[in-house]
């Protein structure tokens, strides 16, 4: 027995990798699995994914906690004498930036600046130096650590980026001086165990090699023999295919210490790890790597590795940052306590698994506090992919019971020091029933298919960040930006500009490889313009951009603007040439399509009203006397569009709200003609005032519009702390919005669903289309009650439209509004009504058939039987239905053609035959099959025919035939051969 254990050891040494996942061999609940453990971890011995051989320990150095490091990190650059560096807010982890779906570096929110792109109202504008640190994210793209996550001990989907930067400031020499200084003189750690890389050049660059680095090193200190050259794989930084990038320097970390380490730099080695990336941009990647016009210093040090050197922890994951959470997988799953094993020493992946959910569980759960939630599309499908990876090793490796995912988050909430939320909680449990419904339908697969199995396909992909294409044209050939601040004017519906930019379709594509840069347009052309100021309002924020027309004074032209659209700080116009031409430098008048505008208007301030109301009906008590939003009631969407609203929020208890009430609540806003006040005024302002509503979400720029309804923002700025904004709608919002709520008149609610576990979606209409809805309400329901009176007196027969009136009024609930539809006696009785009229009509087209039955079949007797054609709808179904009603006193046989629906016989005529035999003839050993046989002779070709099973009526025989593939000739000989058969049988 003991050989053969050695040999599938052996085999499996050879054949499975280190990380093979051993229960998926369903050795677990083996009794010789302790004796394959053994030796599978005997033969994996000497294998590279074998990290180190220090023994597990579980207490921690809390001389320097992940806090304080922090701390001590920004510290040390706020107040570097001489060089002291300004905070900046750290970017949200998701973004709403084109081309990626999270923020990956702390340098992403710096890129215009950076580029020397960034807008008048940037918050960084006037800041030189700055330091911050960065929550990131990378589970996709060039930069995609996903797979990595829980193989070793410092690869992480979510990690903590410590940053410094100098815009146009300070330059390499005093990056490395100040780095230096912070990890051997603050954080006391020892210089013999750090070893740093440069950058040895690039021909594929056309760069050499970075000497001045390399000998700033020097004078600072570092002996030669630990300063390592290192190609542009790893000492060139760069995000994607377009944006800044520039040589880097790292600092290396070696945990063992005592021993020349220089060759395991940059070699994947758990013992040598990377610390800190300094990065000096001074190129621009486009179509070739440009220098830019000044240079900057972008670094980057994870926190959960320095907390690993600072905590004397060989593993990211044995520190305070993580420890609470193992404690929470522990107790809830009642598994063995975390040993640190990685690699062929974790058969079982028990550890790994526990990484995999603590690590995982940090991220999910920043981002459902952003009111990202798990979805099919962008950033929510790689929200699903993390969670269901998370959920899938806890059952496999853990044998996690249900509400594993949701145990996690109070302690993942903690250590990323942030607030916990009903929300999340409910969101994990919703998820991980979906997804144990369909492990269980899967039992006996042993795979991360599973994973693929729960979710919806999503091609996409992150991206980097980059300068796209047409920004980076219209800027490299100086196109100055577009000024439009006149979209607010009331008064702005008419502007004059001047284009300053043509860009051209070629072949009618709209893609962005088709786009090119000309003088002109003319006349059914399709093209973007691009002027130096605009009324038009650009799509954002959820409201639909405006349509219109660019008029061309001189030469009579006329552009008309089908769709607004923004690349950068410069806004497009996107339509077709209608009328003559335009060039480049042509003045112009744009002009908006102002009902339309008008009533974009009207929904949007509406939503801020519907946004208020739902807020107010869930608020909770806190602080005593006051009254606060509930942190588990957040917008994560809406639609404004010139026909509707849709409102997508998050709430616990949705199903219990009162929509009919909240559509009361607006409408008393409404009525109550309140001021609109907007007004721009500083972010952080903004944000002191007490609640203020806001997208969590958003990355807002310095300068931000405020808009508040019933009270001035003035008002609202000089009251701080005093809670006015809970008794009025004030928001964060770059829309445009009515003066007066009156103008709104009418705000219906159309319909109330939800969506996924805690996210509910209200879509509503206002102005003249909510008018209309009311009108037809009313008319609705007077309507049923005539019809439903007419139906009760049995006069409905009498009535000549009666139908029509039905069917008018079943389009009319269609489209009617959310309390109609939840009018139970409304829908009883039209339903009740629709059954009558089926009833009715279905009673008529009897009679019809049974009319045309009874005349063919009389008319067409001949030789003791009938053959013929017969051109009616429906006529099988409705022939039996006469056979049986009407039994004939002989053999009958009609058919009729019909066009042929499966794909290989599209195009061609079959023909459908029904058969009629009477029970005096089928003791005369008549067969329907051989009658069809014989009077469609030749034309049945194998499974071209198709005899479906006799219907036996008081003993009568009712037959059908489908031939796909038709006879050919005479109908004439058909009928001819079908009496011939009947007069044989005789």
């Amino acid at each position: 027995m003991w050989g053969h254990i050695l040999w599938s050891c052996k085999f499996l040494q050879k054949t499975l990798p280190c990380h093979t996942n051993m229960s998926s061999l369903r050795l677990r609940k083996s009794k010789l699995f302790p004796c394959f453990e053994a030796l599978y971890v005997h033969f994996h011995s000497n294998q590279n994914c074998t990290y180190g051989n220090q023994k597990y320990n579980s207490e921690i150095n809390l001389q320097w906690p992940a806090a304080k490091i922090r701390e001590t990190f920004k510290e040390f650059f706020l107040s570097y004498k001489g060089l002291e560096h300004a905070y900046c807010r750290p970017a949200n982890v998701c973004t709403n930036e084109k081309g990626t779906y999270f923020t990956m570096a702390g340098m992403q929110q710096f890129k215009e600046k950076f580029l020397d792109l960034e807008a008048n109202d940037s918050q960084f504008r006037d800041v030189r130096r700055a330091v911050n640190s960065q929550r990131c994210i990378r589970v996709g793209g060039k930069h995609n650590d996903l797979e990595d996550v829980g193989r070793d001990t410092y690869h992480h989907t979510l990690f903590e980026m410590l940053g410094n930067w100098s815009f146009r400031d300070y330059w390499k020499e005093d990056a490395c001086k100040m780095a230096w200084e912070l990890l051997t003189k603050v954080y006391d750690i020892p210089p013999e165990r750090l070893y740093v890389t440069y950058f040895h050049g690039a021909e594929s660059l056309n760069i050499g090699p970075d000497l001045e680095t390399r000998d700033i090193w020097l004078n600072i200190g570092v002996p030669s023999e630990r300063l390592i050259p290192c190609g542009e794989k790893d000492n060139f930084w760069t995000m994607g295919d377009y944006g800044p990038c520039g040589p880097c320097s790292e600092i290396h970390y070696d945990h063992k210490g005592g021993r020349d380490a220089a060759h395991l730099v940059n070699k994947d080695s758990n013992d040598v790890v990377e610390l800190w990336n300094l990065v000096f941009m001074q190129y621009n990647r486009s179509t070739k790597l440009l220098p830019l016009s000044r240079k900057h210093v972008d670094t980057g040090m994870g926190l959960e590795r320095l907390t690993a050197v600072l905590q004397g922890k060989t593993s990211n994951y044995d520190t305070d940052l993580f420890t609470p959470i193992f404690k929470a997988i522990e107790k809830h799953t009642g598994a063995e306590a975390y040993q640190g094993k990685v690699g062929a020493e974790d058969i079982a992946e028990v550890d790994t698994a526990y990484r995999i959910l603590a690590d995982h569980a940090r991220m999910y759960t920043a981002v459902m506090l952003e009111d990202v939630h798990p979805g099919a599309r962008g950033t929510g499908h790689k929200l699903r992919h993390v969670m269901t990876r998370a959920l899938y090793y806890a059952m496999v490796s853990l044998d996690a019971p249900p509400g594993v995912l949701k145990s996690c988050v109070p302690s993942a909430t903690e250590s990323l020091g942030l607030n916990l939320r009903k929300t999340t909680m409910t969101v994990c449990d919703d998820l991980e029933a979906q997804f144990r419904q369909t492990h269980k339908s899967r039992p006996n697969m042993h795979s991360l298919d599973f994973i693929e199995i729960a979710e919806t396909d999503d091609e996409s992909d992150d991206c980097a960040p980059s300068i796209l294409p047409v920004e980076h044209i219209l800027r490299e050939n100086n196109v100055p930006y577009t000024e439009d601040s006149y979209k607010y004017h009331t008064a702005g519906y008419k502007l004059e500009g001047k284009i300053v930019s043509i860009l051209k379709h070629q072949g009618g594509n709209h893609g962005q490889e088709e786009r090119n840069l000309v003088k002109s347009l003319h006349q059914g052309e399709f093209g973007w313009l691009i002027l130096n100021k605009t009324c038009f309002y650009t799509e954002a924020g959820g409201q639909v951009g405006d349509t219109g027309y660019i008029y061309l004074n001189e030469q009579g032209g006329v552009f008309k603007v089908t769709e607004m659209l923004k690349e950068g700080q410069y806004i497009i116009h996107n339509g077709v040439m209608e009328k003559g031409s335009c060039s480049h430098g042509d003045k112009a008048v744009l002009e908006i399509d102002q009902v339309r505008r008008t009533k974009v208007m009207c929904n949007h301030t509406a939503t801020h009203l519907l946004n208020f109301v739902i807020r107010k009906m869930t608020r909770n008590t806190n602080e005593g006397y006051r009254r606060t939003y509930s942190d588990d009631v957040a917008q994560m969407g809406s639609y404004v569009g010139s026909d509707k609203l849709t409102f997508d929020f998050t709430a616990n208890d949705g199903d219990s709200l009162d929509v009919e009430m909240i559509e009361g609540e607006v409408n008393k806003l409404i009525r109550q003609g309140l001021v609109v006040y907007k007004q721009e005024t500083d972010h952080d302002d903004a944000l002191l005032v007490d609640g203020l509503i806001y997208m969590r979400n958003m990355n807002y720029k310095k300068h931000v519009r405020m808009v508040s309804i019933g009270v001035s923002v003035d008002k609202l700025l000089e009251n701080l702390g005093e809670s006015v904004a809970y008794k009025n709608s004030v928001e964060l919002c770059g829309g445009t919005h009515v003066s007066k709520t009156s103008s709104i008149r009418h705000f219906v609610v159309t319909k109330f669903n939800k969506v996924s576990a805690v996210v509910y979606r209200l879509s509503a209409v206002t102005g003249d289309t909510a008018e209309q809805l009311i009108k037809d309400s009313e008319y609705l329901k007077r309507e049923v009650a005539s019809l439903w009176n007419l139906r009760r007196s049995g006069n409905q027969n009498e009535v000549q439209d009666y139908e029509d009136r039905i069917k008018r009024c079943e389009q009319l609930y269609t489209d009617a509004s959310w309390s109609v539809k939840n009018d139970a006696t409304l829908w009883e009785k039209l339903q009740k009504l629709r059954e009558t009229r089926n009833m009715t009509k279905n009673k008529d087209i009897r009679s019809k058939v049974s009319e045309i039955f009874s005349t063919e079949i009389m008319e067409n007797i001949e030789d003791g039987c009938v053959a013929c054609r017969l051109n009616a709808d429906n006529f099988m179904k409705q022939g039996k239905r006469y056979f049986r009603d009407n039994p004939p006193d002989h053999p009958v046989m009609i058919w009729n053609y019909k066009e042929g629906k499966q794909k290989r016989f599209k195009g061609q005529r079959s023909v459908l035959a029904l058969f009629y035999i009477p029970k005096d003839h089928i003791a005369k050993d008549f067969d329907p099959q051989q009658w069809a046989k014989y009077t469609f002779q030749g034309h049945f070709s194998g499974q071209a025919e198709k005899f479906i099973d006799p219907n036996m009526y008081n003993g009568d025989i009712i037959q059908e035939v489908v031939l796909n593939k038709p006879p050919s000739g005479d109908m004439q000989n058909y009928e001819r051969r079908a009496r011939e058969y009947i007069k044989n049988k005789r």
